[in-house]
This record gives C-alpha cells, structure tokens and sequence, in this order.
C-alpha cells in the first residue's frame, strides 16, 4: 500500500498557504499591524479567516479517494492534520502577540506578550475524533467547525495566558463574560463579572458558533473584549496614575513572577511546549538573545533560577583521565548549573577525560576507539567517558550535554518530543549526503528539519543532540553560527541559535530546569 501522507501533506500544505496569501480579509488584517489603532478584533477576523481557509484545504485534498479503503487512519491523520493544525497556530499565535504588544504599548505597559504553545490536547482530539469513524465521509465534519473553533480558540487562550502574566506582575485584570442575547443555557450561566484570577475554565471556552463575548481588562483602564475585541473606558482618570506607578516596577516584578514560576515548574509533567514557553519568558525578562556567546553574563543572569558554577570533585575522575582535557572539562562545568557537576559523584560514577580528534560521549569506561577498558571495574556501568580534542572550545559544552541528557529522563523525553514535533512527516537522510566527505558514516542519519543545523535532528534510539547543540550554540557558539546547508566548500549557509528562538527557549528552559 503507498504511503499517502506526504503527498496529502504536500496538496494541503500548498492550497492553504495559497488560501492564505490570496485571502484579502487576511491582507487587512495584517496591514492593520502597520497602526497604533488595531485591537483584538483584528486577531479574531485574522483567526476566523485562517481557520476558514485551512478547512476548505482539508476539502479539497482529504477525500474518499484519497484515503485507503475511504477511511482517514491514526497513521495518516497524525502526519497530515496535527502538523497543519500546528502551522495555523503559529499564524495566529504569533498575530494575537504582535496585537498584544501594540495595545501594551498604548497603554504603557512595557511587557512583552506571552505567545502560547499549540494546545497539544485540542490538537489530540481532532485528530482521534476524525479516526474513530469507519467511512470518512461521516467523519469530515471535524475538520471544519472544530477546526476553525480550534482556530479562534487560540486567541481567547493567547488573552488568558497574558490576562495570568499581567496578574502575576502586580496588575488586576478582570474578565467579563457577555451574552448576545441569543445565547444558550451554557453560555447564559457563565454571563458575569470575574477578577482575575478567580476565572472559572469554561468563561474561557466557546462551542461551535458561539458568539459570545469576554472583556479583559488588563488593569490599565480600559476593557478589551477577547472576541470582539472592542475597547471599553472604565475608571480611566483614577487608573491612569496607578499605571505610571505600575510602568516603573513591572520590569521587578516581572522578574520575581519569573522566579517563583521556574521553582513550581515540574519537569515531570511538563512537554516540551511548557518548556520552551518558560524559556521564552526568562529569555524575554532577560534578554538572554543578547548575551549569546558570553559565558560570564549568561552564568550571571542564569544564577537568578539556580546556583551555577561547579566543580566536578577530584575523586569523581579516573585516575587515567588525560589531565588537561580534564582542566577544560573543569573549566566548563564552572559555568553550567552546579547540579550538573554535582552529577557523577551524586550517581556513584566517575568521568573518564580523555583526548581524541573527534569527540564524543560514551556511559561506560572506553579509550580513545570507543572501546570498553575491562581493567576497570564495572566498566560498562560507572563512568561517563568524555572525548574531546582540546582545541575546539565548543566540544566540552556539547559533550557535557550529552552527559545531563543521558542522566535525566525528563529532558531526553522532551527532546525527542520536540525533535518529533519539528519533522513530522519527514524521511530520514543519511548525514553522508548532507555533508559529503565529512567522515560521516552510512548509519548516521536525521531529520533535518529547519533547524540552524541538520545535526540537531540526528537519529539515536535513547539520545539526542538537541541539549548538546544548544548548550554549545548558547556558551561557545562560532562565530558564524552551525553550518545549515552545505553546497560546497564556497557556497556554505550558516545559521545561529538566535535564527530559531523556539530552539533558544527550550535549551534555556533546559539550563533553568534540567
């Protein structure tokens, strides 16, 4: 049986980015970014229109003909639907932060928007409710409604993700719930005033059609109607001096949120959504993007969330280990969390520093061939062998990654998430025809994906390289950035971590957390 998804993918993917350029509704409503008048009501035209013309792409290309024995399979729908229901989010997600932070802005509040995660849940739903019918002709009604639900859906969570931050930096938003007049028992029950964040679940949801309406109020004075977006006047004179007051300490207080997030943050329940979503606040907070590349300000701004800095004890390394790979080993644990050099010693391990002209990690006692030295005890179980060539600086930085990948279950899991979640629908390449000559061998494959390098999207059964080429990219980036696209030795694309902020985000969110 063929493989119909990357084609469907393909058809899909095509007619709605055509949809969308030709869509004239959409035209306006990103020109309305250009003026300091837009309000949220822009986002929920914007929101309907994209949730429209990816519908109609569903129609025009996921037909009985199109799909084996006319019914629409886990296989296909997971590979089809969850990668442009994720391509409509972004489109939106990121039009309701720039409406966000234009109406931040008039109001002087200087805080950056929150942008949400896809709702990975809502994204679930859709695609098991359209694989549980058995003909997809009696299924095909999932992807309209609900998908443009879905669709308007992100604007009203984009409103209560910032309504919860503005909360937590000292404002007091309130969120009103309105009724058309028309509305039904459900939506009748939930009508009234509510202060943040006293907010019940459901004032924030809507079902197909609703045309409900809820105010935020942001504590600047003024209410912001979440779907219809218009602005109403409230107690503006008395709010007006609050806000000047407000405007000098957000930057603090913003901080301190921050700080008392990431000590609740739980790693174990979190994905990789949460995660870059943290990273992204302190990145915002912090202006981490700016400080790429210098270790002794990131260490600074990084010791804000946990104590950085460690020294790997002495009889935590092998008596054979080469001692001045194991100086710059030392050297680069002292700007990485100190749990991170705490390691070893903490795992009844000890790390094997050796010199070789390609580095890396192994989890047992190996030489400079990747081979098990049987004169140590317990070679295959108690070591962490670190290979580096003791020339270039980025390589500690990387093979220590791999060290805190190995150990923690939690950022493995989340890498290979995000990594799933960045090439769905992709076939693996061979690393061999990506960099030719480079010395890769056959069985060294990835998913190139976008990433600033198709390294980062390597294949391995219980590791990644997604902490290793962050933390480098982070701490010792070169200086032209990872190379992306290799056509030859003179025609050479780079990229560096701050090309691809959602990379930025969850390493940082790795370095606070992992």
């Amino acid at each position: 049986m063929n493989d119909t998804a990357p084609k469907l993918l393909e058809n899909i993917k095509t007619d709605f980015k055509d949809g969308v350029l030709s869509n004239s509704e959409i035209e306006k409503c990103l020109s309305q970014l250009n003026s300091t008048e837009v309000q949220f009501d822009s986002a929920y035209t914007f929101a309907s229109e994209i949730g429209q013309e990816l519908s109609k792409a569903y129609g025009l290309n996921i037909k009985l003909e199109t799909l084996p024995d006319g019914k629409m399979y886990f296989n296909i729908a997971d590979r089809v639907i969850t990668p442009t229901l994720k391509d409509a989010h972004k489109l939106i997600s990121e039009f309701a932060a720039d409406v966000e932070k234009i109406l931040n802005e008039k109001a002087g509040l200087k805080l950056n928007p929150v942008k949400i995660p896809p709702n990975e849940d809502r994204i679930k739903g859709i695609v098991e409710k359209v694989v549980s019918y058995d003909d997809y002709e009696d299924g095909k009604w999932v992807l309209d409604e609900p998908v443009k639900t879905f669709c308007k859906s992100i604007v009203d969570e984009t409103i209560k993700a910032n309504a919860n931050f503005h909360h937590d930096v000292g404002l007091t938003p309130k969120v009103i719930r309105k009724s058309n007049g028309h509305c039904c028992d459900w939506c009748s029950n939930l009508v009234g005033e509510y202060e943040y964040p006293d907010v019940p679940e459901d004032v924030w949801r809507r079902h197909g059609h609703c045309d409900c309406t809820v105010e935020y109020l942001p504590g600047d004075g003024r209410s912001q109607d979440v779907w219809s977006k218009k602005w109403v006047d409230i107690d503006r004179e008395e709010e007006i001096e609050q806000r000047k007051v407000i405007s000098e300490t957000t930057k603090d207080k913003v901080k301190e949120a921050l700080k008392r997030k990431v000590v609740a943050f739980d790693l174990k329940s979190a994905n990789h959504t949460d995660l870059i979503q943290l990273g992204k606040e302190i990145n915002d907070a912090y202006n981490i993007r700016n400080h790429i590349g210098d270790k002794e300000a990131l260490k600074q701004i990084f010791s804000e969330f946990r104590e950085m800095g460690g020294m790997v004890p002495a009889d935590a390394w092998t008596d054979k280990s080469v001692k001045g790979m194991k100086n710059i080993l030392q050297d680069t644990f002292s700007y990485y969390p100190k749990d991170w050099a705490d390691l070893p010693k903490k795992e009844g391990k000890q790390i094997h520093a050796i010199k070789t002209k390609r580095g890396f990690f192994n989890t047992g006692a190996v030489n400079g061939r990747n081979k098990y030295i049987t004169s140590y005890p317990n070679y295959r179980t108690d070591y962490f062998t670190i290979a580096i060539d003791g020339i270039k600086q980025s390589t500690p930085f990387h093979e220590i990654g791999h060290m805190i990948e190995e150990s923690n279950p939690d950022i493995l899991r989340i890498n290979k998430e995000w990594v799933e979640s960045r090439t769905q629908g992709e076939r693996e390449v061979g690393l061999n025809k990506i960099f030719r000559g480079w010395g890769y061998g056959k069985n060294e494959v990835t998913k190139k994906d976008d990433f600033i390098s198709p390294y980062i999207g390597k294949t391995y059964d219980d590791a990644t390289e997604v902490l290793s080429m962050g933390l480098e990219n982070i701490f010792e980036p070169n200086e032209k950035g990872e190379i992306k696209q290799y056509n030859s030795p003179t025609d050479i694309v780079y990229a560096k971590i701050e090309d691809d902020e959602e990379f930025m985000n969850l390493i940082i969110g790795h370095i606070v957390k992992g």
